[in-house]
Order: C-alpha cells, then sequence, then structure tokens
C-alpha cells in the first residue's frame, strides 16, 4: 500500500502461496507500525509471480480513507 506521495505505507503479504489455495487479503486502514492511516488516496500494487511459468501479474488499484459523516 503506497500514499498520494508514492510513499510505501505497507506491506500486507510477502510470502510463496501453495499454488492451490485463493487468498483474501484485507487492509484495516493501518501502516507497518499499527497507526491508522490520514485521511486520503492510497495505491493498492498487487504483484504476483507463477512460479511454476515465471510469469508476473501486476495491477493497481485507488482506495479513498474517509470516515462516516
Amino acid at each position: 500500500i503506497y500514499n498520494i506521495q508514492g510513499e510505501l505505507i505497507k506491506v500486507l503479504i510477502d510470502r510463496v502461496n501453495d499454488g492451490v489455495t485463493k487468498e483474501i487479503i484485507f487492509w484495516d486502514g493501518r501502516d507497518s507500525d499499527g497507526k491508522t492511516v490520514p485521511l486520503g488516496i492510497y495505491i493498492i500494487h498487487l504483484e504476483a509471480i507463477n512460479t511454476e511459468t515465471g510469469k508476473i501479474y501486476r495491477q493497481k488499484e485507488t482506495v479513498v480513507i474517509g470516515r462516516k459523516l
């Protein structure tokens, strides 16, 4: 997860999957130190590597962190 300035906020997962199990990954809006991030726009960068073929899959999405009125 990166902030709008491009600074790394948190790494959600950094490990090898068995290739069979599908994973759902949640972000609780906290940084690597466990602090709640400020309101704003954040970029989720997903990168997955197929260890059998070596193919790299990349995807970027944006999220907005806000509060209820």
